[in-house]
């Protein structure tokens, strides 16, 4: 734009104007499009997180699994195989406390053969009949919220818990209880899924050092 006066002594403004709207949408739609862009490839990005991080976790596992097997064969003696279940079972569920029962001459008592973390919310010796999962023959868990019935082997409500029958050639010899520190089983719950064998029915098989350790004679 310029300014001048013309011959009266008025001031005259002179410039030119264009229509910049269609400029602006196409800046904002390219903005638009990059911010969809980038937000795309940074949920692609956890995402490929996340799984690089479940294999890891996974294969961690596996290799737990074959490590405890390793030595449970070269065991002399139930108390050396119990130390060691003990031991890895800790570090398959490091957040978690837990034991593991089995079945005594009768068929009717349960007890506790090893235990990690110290679980606090559990009897060392029950009957059969005192744990939702035995009775029904699939896992079974609990959180605190009050809704779902407690086991008679379970002394209170203070930590949400889980229970798995352990099961071979379709007989049950024992039970894996698992104590977690929150209010929620769904993350152990998936963590016990994904260390067990499903073997259908809503059944969930242990994995074959457990079973080994359990039957090694004394």
């Amino acid at each position: 734009a310029k300014t001048y006066i013309d011959s009266d002594g008025s001031t005259i403004i002179e410039g030119f104007c264009s229509d910049v709207t269609a400029r602006k949408q196409a800046e904002e739609e390219q903005s638009r499009i990059k911010e969809q862009l980038e937000k795309s490839v940074a949920e692609r990005t956890a995402e490929l997180s996340n799984y690089i991080r479940e294999l890891e976790q996974q294969n961690m596992q596996e290799s737990l699994l074959l490590e405890m097997g390793e030595l449970l064969q070269v065991c002399h003696s139930t108390c050396e195989s119990y130390a060691i279940i003990s031991k890895y079972a800790g570090l398959l569920f490091p957040d978690y406390s837990g034991a593991l029962f089995l079945f005594d001459n009768t068929g009717r008592w349960l007890k506790e053969a090893v235990s990690w973390n110290s679980p606090d919310d559990t009897k060392t010796e029950f009957g059969h009949d005192e744990c939702w999962a035995l009775k029904r023959g699939k896992l079974y868990s609990v959180c605190d919220e009050g809704k779902q019935l407690l086991c008679g082997h379970v002394q209170s409500r203070k930590h949400a818990y889980l229970c798995a029958p352990l099961i071979t050639q379709g007989k049950v010899f024992g039970l894996l209880y698992i104590q977690m520190q929150s209010s929620s089983s769904r993350e152990c719950k998936a963590k016990v899924e994904a260390t067990y064998i499903y073997g259908g029915g809503g059944r969930w098989l242990p994995p074959s050092p457990i079973i080994s350790a359990c039957f090694w004679p004394s």
